[in-house]
């Protein structure tokens, strides 16, 4: 949110990849050596908290953006369907990530808040 109201669409993006970025890269270098080390125990089992630390941080970094944004109905319920959409698409449909992100900042941009309605006096 802070990366879009300073900096717009640019920002928000900006702001997304720094974000996401730090725990990626960890765990796409270490599912990349999945396949070589498979067969190694001990390799397997560092691996395996690895990923669930990397989970962990990207869940954070997640509650962390979505913390402000569940004030109104309004956006809590574009909260929930963001993020309910995605975790089905991820793993109800096996689709890749990137595509889940891209349609989630799509579906972000377009969908505008309605103005809050104001009360005759």
């Amino acid at each position: 949110a802070a990366g879009a109201r300073i900096a717009g669409i640019a920002g928000a993006f900006a702001a997304t990849l720094a974000l996401t970025f730090p725990s990626a890269i960890p765990a796409v270098i270490l599912m990349q050596s999945f396949e070589t080390w498979r067969n190694q125990p001990y390799v397997m089992a560092a691996v395996g908290g690895t990923v669930a630390a990397v989970s962990g941080m990207m869940w954070s970094t997640i509650w962390t953006m979505l913390k402000p944004h569940l004030k109104t109905f309004d956006t809590s319920s574009k909260v929930v369907i963001l993020t309910g959409g995605s975790f089905l698409a991820s793993w109800g449909f096996n689709i890749d990530p990137v595509p889940i992100l891209a349609v989630s900042i799509l579906v972000g941009c377009l969908w505008k808040d309605q103005p809050a309605k104001r009360m005759p006096a």
